[in-house]
């Protein structure tokens, strides 16, 4: 049997393990939990869960240490096997879509019905950030009842209001935006990996039901912010454009954009790269400046003091407990930059970089809400998909096939 078919078995096994490991996270766990209340079997749900996100941790750390040679051999059984279950998985995505235009569970979605009433509200000339849409959350020092997102994200959906339904046309987009992350996906595995690899990395993107329904069915709009941080990964040797993206991403949601300026430095061109963050997060100031107070109260205050909830490590500990985490994860993050300002680092490794900090980030957080995982998910397709087609993998296969 040719050496490069072991690669397909190999992601054929890790494309199977992470499909039942994300049926297992069933968004039950999350989105039925009554949140700081506590419930046994929910907070064994949200553990079981972190474990998985340490052990992902795990994964990506065995991932960056293996020697950067892969299997760019072309197979027509391997790619045709990938296509057929790439068009299977793809089905199952427009399903789900059309499945969530004759639901109403988007209505129960804080995220889809603030962002559709911010950006009615900037039509008519008010402040989405001082009007109270957001009744989940208390005032505390300052205002945090307003929108709880950034103007990228608001401009995101904005054409959902031209639909009959805006809230269904708002899933609508997110299909189309859901398609363009998986694409970029896809390219990128093309062009660092192979071309069975991309399309291998299609197929782990579309495979868990808990990223497709979160996506086209509940209205997760945590896909804008992704999808920039990934065209920047791609882009990552066009300093200004790579910086210009990650600085959107940053004016969609404030995390996990910030990460990635970590990611993406480099050993030179980190002024025009800085530079283009600053001008891509430029749609923010208008918004600031229009009501400082309320503006940082909902995107600074509330984040930072927002109760522990069952789903992250934190939860039942003294508020504390989480502040050594915290300051360790910055700590990671700045020997990370560091890290790729001495050395060259490739473009496989800055993906798997952006899926342990994405994956850390969680672990520290105060909540790990379901709609957070496309954060890591994003670049760990390409992660795994690299792992599968590379040679050292493929080479011990074939001796342990061989005996």
């Amino acid at each position: 049997m040719p050496r490069r078919i072991y690669s397909w078995f190999v992601g054929l096994f890790l494309c199977w393990a992470f499909w039942r490991v994300f049926e297992g996270l069933n968004s039950n766990w999350f989105d039925s939990i009554p949140w700081g209340h506590g419930d046994a079997p929910f907070l064994r749900g949200a553990h079981v869960t972190n474990l998985l996100l340490a052990l992902i941790a795990a994964f990506t750390v065995f991932a960056a240490m293996l020697p950067q040679r892969v299997d760019g051999g072309a197979d027509g059984l391997r790619r045709g096997a990938i296509v057929v279950a790439l068009l299977a998985f793809l089905a199952i995505h427009l399903d789900n879509w059309r499945m969530g235009q004759k639901t109403a569970w988007i209505l129960e979605e804080d995220v889809a019905t603030t962002t559709m009433a911010s950006d009615r509200l900037v039509l008519r000339g008010l402040n989405p950030y001082v009007v109270a849409i957001d009744t989940n959350h208390p005032r505390k020092l300052l205002p945090t009842d307003g929108y709880k997102y950034l103007p990228v994200t608001m401009a995101a959906y904005l054409p959902a209001l031209a639909g009959r339904d805006p809230l269904k046309a708002f899933l609508t987009v997110n299909l189309a935006i859901s398609l363009l992350l998986g694409a970029v996906v896809c390219w990128c595995g093309w062009t660092w990996i192979s071309a069975d690899a991309g399309l291998l990395c299609g197929v782990i993107y579309l495979m868990p039901r808990i990223i497709s329904v979160g996506a086209v069915v509940r209205g997760n709009i945590d896909l804008v912010p992704v999808l920039l941080a990934m065209l920047a990964l791609r882009f990552s040797n066009r300093r200004l454009l790579a910086g210009v993206l990650v600085g959107l991403s940053i004016a969609a949601k404030l995390f996990p954009g910030p990460l990635w300026i970590a990611v993406l430095l480099t050993r030179g061109g980190n002024k025009r790269f800085l530079a283009g963050v600053v001008l891509g997060a430029l749609p923010i100031l208008p918004f600031f400046v229009w009501n400082p107070a309320a503006f940082v109260g909902n995107i600074f205050v509330y984040p930072f003091t927002r109760y522990v909830e069952i789903n992250s490590v934190w939860f039942g500990l003294p508020r504390l407990a989480e502040l050594p985490a915290q300051a360790a994860f910055l700590c990671v993050c700045v020997a990370v930059g560091r890290h790729n300002l001495r050395f060259e680092v490739s473009p496989i490794n800055r993906c798997i970089i952006a899926t342990l900090l994405s994956v850390c980030l969680l672990l520290v957080s105060p909540a790990s809400h379901a709609n957070y995982f496309i954060w890591w998910f994003a670049p760990l397709c390409v992660t795994v998909a690299y792992v599968a087609f590379n040679s050292s993998v493929v080479e011990w296969l074939g001796a342990v096939r061989r005996g």
